[in-house]
C-alpha cells in the first residue's frame, strides 16, 4: 500500500502540474482509507518528501554513471547540475515534484548527498575548489540545483542550466575563465531505464537532456 500510495501521487503531480495535492485527492484516487494512509505517512508533504527523495535516486543512478566518465570533479558537478536543469525545463512535472517535495531536505545517505560529497570532497583535496566546509560547500551546490529546477519551471531561458554551472563553479574557488569552458561542455543524454519511478513520471521511454 505504501507503494501504491506513492504511485497515486506521481499520477497527481503529473496531472496537477504546480498544485501540490490534498489528501482528499490522494484517497480518493488511491481509493485508500484515511485510516490506511496514516499508517504509512504523517500527511501529505510527508508523503511528497518520501516520493521525491525516491525520485532523486533514480535520477542519481541515471546520471552519476555519465558524469563519473570524467575523472575531473568541477566537470562532474557541472555535468550533473545542467542535465539535472535541462531535464526540469524539459519535464516541469519532475521539476514540479522535486521542488515541492523538498527535496534536497532527505537524509544525507541518500546516493545524491553521497555523489555530491564524494566530488566536493574530491575537488577540495585535488585544489580545484576553495577550501570551504562541506556543508558549506553542499548547500552551494543544492542551492543552485532547487533554485535552478524552480526556474526552470518558470521557463527560463535554455541558457540557464550552463549560467548557473559557471556561477557554481566559481562560488567554489574554480577561475572564471576555467569555469566558462567547463560550463560548456559537451553533455552526454541520460537514457533512463523504462521501469524507474522517472521515467514513469516523464511519460516517455527515452528522454534525453
Amino acid at each position: 500500500m505504501r507503494n501504491h500510495l506513492m504511485e497515486t501521487v506521481l499520477i497527481l503531480a503529473v496531472r496537477n502540474g504546480s498544485a501540490r495535492p490534498t489528501i482528499e485527492e490522494v484517497l480518493a484516487e488511491s481509493g485508500a482509507s484515511r485510516g490506511t494512509f496514516y499508517k504509512y505517512f504523517d500527511s501529505v508533504p510527508d508523503l511528497m518528501n518520501a516520493l521525491g527523495a525516491a525520485v532523486a535516486h533514480d535520477l542519481s543512478g541515471v546520471l552519476d554513471p555519465l558524469v563519473t566518465q570524467t575523472p575531473d570533479p568541477a566537470a562532474r558537478l557541472s555535468g550533473g547540475l545542467r542535465i539535472s536543469l535541462r531535464l526540469a525545463g524539459k519535464h516541469p512535472a519532475l521539476g514540479n515534484l522535486l521542488v515541492q517535495s523538498g527535496w534536497p531536505n532527505v537524509d544525507k545517505s541518500h546516493p545524491v548527498f553521497a555523489a555530491l560529497t564524494r566530488d566536493i570532497e574530491s575537488g577540495i583535496r585535488q585544489g580545484r575548489f576553495s577550501k570551504v566546509s562541506l556543508p558549506v560547500a553542499l548547500n552551494l551546490v543544492a542551492g543552485c540545483m532547487v533554485g535552478g529546477i524552480h526556474s526552470m519551471g518558470l521557463g527560463a531561458s535554455k541558457s540557464y542550466p550552463d549560467e548557473a554551472a559557471f556561477c557554481m563553479l566559481r562560488g567554489l574557488g574554480v577561475e572564471a575563465d576555467e569555469a566558462r569552458a567547463i560550463a560548456k561542455m559537451r553533455l552526454v543524454n541520460p537514457r533512463i531505464p523504462d521501469s524507474s519511478i522517472v521515467a514513469r513520471l516523464l511519460g516517455a521511454h527515452s528522454p534525453g537532456a
